[in-house]
């Protein structure tokens, strides 16, 4: 559980935070939901039983690579020796997206690429309470959850690139570029 996730932007009045909540199991997740209470959505998954955002079905967009993509990441303040690293990628990855947005709060960006609104995501170093509720709404909205490294260490590590398959396929390959 994420009571507020985004924290330094409620801290300091940015509009861009939420409520994250999931419950996890010897599989993964179990059911996740975010909620934005400033915008008044509310996205829910259930494993098995996709996701709705505001009661409606929804599915991550359609964008087929990297080229052109909308997308999300972040970094924590203290993203320290992760740096290097995140600045080569970042270095890669942007001049072939059509626009990067850093908001601030993990769980609703993962619940925005679970809506389609950004194609993919990109961050090192969450926490499980950042990427709980999020990974599911993703994964039940038809997206791929990957690490930096293309495997299913993303949980432990919370490196995380998701996205469509085309999106976290180029997303992979400019990372580690």
């Amino acid at each position: 559980m994420d009571p507020l996730d985004g924290t330094l932007n409620f801290v300091q009045g940015f509009p861009h935070w939420c409520v994250s909540v999931a419950l996890w199991d010897a599989e993964g997740p179990v059911a996740g939901c975010v909620l934005d209470p400033l915008r008044g959505d509310c996205f829910l998954a259930v494993r098995g039983q996709g996701a709705t955002w505001n009661g409606n079905p929804m599915r991550v967009s359609q964008q087929a690579g990297l080229d052109g993509a909308f997308l999300a990441t972040g970094f924590a303040y203290q993203l320290g020796d992760r740096w290097p690293r995140f600045n080569a990628a970042l270095g890669r990855v942007f001049p072939r997206a059509k626009g990067i947005r850093r908001a601030g709060s993990a769980a609703l960006d993962l619940a925005h690429v679970a809506c389609g609104i950004f194609d993919g995501y990109f961050e090192l170093g969450l926490k499980p309470w950042d990427l709980a509720a999020g990974a599911l709404l993703v994964q039940e909205a038809g997206g791929v959850i990957t690490d930096w490294e293309g495997g299913q260490g993303w949980f432990e590590s919370g490196n995380m690139v998701v996205g469509t398959q085309g999106v976290t396929r180029d997303l992979l390959v400019s990372l580690e570029a």
